[in-house]
């Protein structure tokens, strides 16, 4: 058995708290043999100016541990409002950040502020809090606090007594990220009594393959409230990522082409996916041709679908042979290679994994909608199964492009 993983962990705390309210995690973190690194931003330690502290400060203060201590493979942990931070330095800095953590968390959006968050009056009023305060949002009160949160009172006044106004234009100012927020790998930890865990960006993200969820039964300061729960939780994706590592040991005797590929947790996660299928194919004139598709893996073969009467159809039945990749577009990537022949057959209405893909890509609803829309009386499809002859899966963490010097591969 491969002894567990020893992570670099970077803590950012929510508003209004500094790199003390990760006290009793850091303590848990640092028993188990992890490095640990918690922060205290800009702008947040006692009687510190903040009028120059944006959101983009924020980001350059842990960009900037990252870089003064050359780290690598490092799990960020950003807390509440510091899940904005967290997924923009991960977006910032994919060569050194291997996951990000969102503990109760907003999520960054591009374009988008941490109060784009809030409903339009929620919104005007942290606006004036925020101007009637010299520029910093103010602290909630010990009531506040002590509502619905699994704290003590003992907790809850260790916290409050330590609160400080948090910088305002952190909360006002638009995330920037350079590519989708869903290529990060990440874990979201839910505290059942907050409320973000049932909010729709964070269900939205519940479909991506590149990211996991947990619950912790506590509310908005599990480091607080719950420190040895969150510890075990973070602990586990230190673990995961050693998993990954005794997974893909074992994946590196499969040669590639072996269709035993298709049961590793990459081929899984991709399979599962939303990203599309490329199909690659010849045209009539020996040309190559390439088309994005939806698909649905049925354990056997893979199944798209296109309306009838495609030029595609034709192309295919004059000569099957394919090839497919199913890939991610972050850094690193992870992509599935499989080479088949598609048979093709025409069926009067919608092919049924047609309208199982549309689900995992829309969504039940919109799924729903669109279906009855194309399911029209004369509405034709051609239904393009390709039972795999060939596997390849490539992570650029254990499994390489055989042609990329070994130098690189460290």
């Amino acid at each position: 058995m491969q002894p567990p993983m020893r992570m670099n962990f970077i803590l950012i705390p929510g508003a209004w708290m500094g790199a003390w309210a990760w006290e009793p995690v850091t303590r848990g973190l640092r028993a188990l043999g992890h490095h640990v690194h918690p922060v205290t931003l800009s702008g947040l330690s006692k009687d510190a100016d903040s009028a120059d502290v944006g959101l983009a400060t924020h980001v350059a203060d842990v960009l900037s541990i990252l870089e003064a201590g050359d780290l690598r493979d490092v799990v960020v942990v950003g807390h509440l409002y510091a899940g904005i931070v967290a997924g923009m330095v991960t977006d910032r800095a994919p060569d050194r950040v291997a996951h990000t953590v969102f503990v109760e968390a907003f999520l960054p959006h591009d374009g988008k502020s941490m109060l784009d968050a809030f409903d339009e009056h929620q919104r005007e009023d942290e606006l004036r809090q925020i101007a009637e305060h010299q520029g910093r949002w103010p602290a909630p009160d010990v009531t506040s606090v002590a509502d619905g949160n699994g704290l003590s009172p003992e907790q809850t006044r260790w916290l409050v007594e330590r609160f400080v106004g948090h910088p305002g234009r952190t909360i006002s100012e638009p995330a920037a990220l350079s590519r989708p927020l869903s290529e990060q790998r990440a874990t979201y930890i839910a505290c059942t009594m907050g409320g973000h865990w049932v909010s729709d960006e964070v269900a939205a993200m519940r479909k991506e393959p590149n990211w996991t969820f947990r619950t912790i039964d506590t509310g908005h300061w599990p480091m607080v409230s719950a420190p040895d729960e969150l510890v075990a939780l973070l602990a586990e994706v230190a673990e995961s990522m050693g998993t990954k590592g005794v997974d893909a040991g074992k994946m590196m005797t499969l040669p590639q082409g072996d269709l035993k590929l298709l049961e590793s947790d990459v081929a899984k996660r991709l399979l599962t996916s939303t990203v599309p299928a490329r199909l690659a194919y010849m045209w009539t004139d020996d040309t190559p041709r390439v088309v994005p598709l939806w698909f649905h893996w049925t354990g056997d073969e893979l199944v798209m679908a296109t309306f009838a009467p495609s030029p595609k159809i034709g192309a295919l039945r004059a000569n099957p042979n394919v090839a497919i990749t199913i890939d991610t577009e972050g850094f690193p990537p992870d992509a599935l290679l499989i080479r088949g022949q598609a048979s093709v057959s025409e069926i009067a209405g919608v092919v049924p994994e047609y309208a199982l893909a549309a689900r995992r890509y829309l969504g039940k609803e919109d799924a729903t909608a669109y279906i009855l829309q194309v399911d029209q009386p004369g509405t034709t499809m051609a239904r393009i199964a390709v039972h795999p002859t060939w596997v390849g899966v490539l992570d650029f963490q254990t499994r390489f492009p055989s042609a990329l010097p070994q130098r690189f591969r460290s």
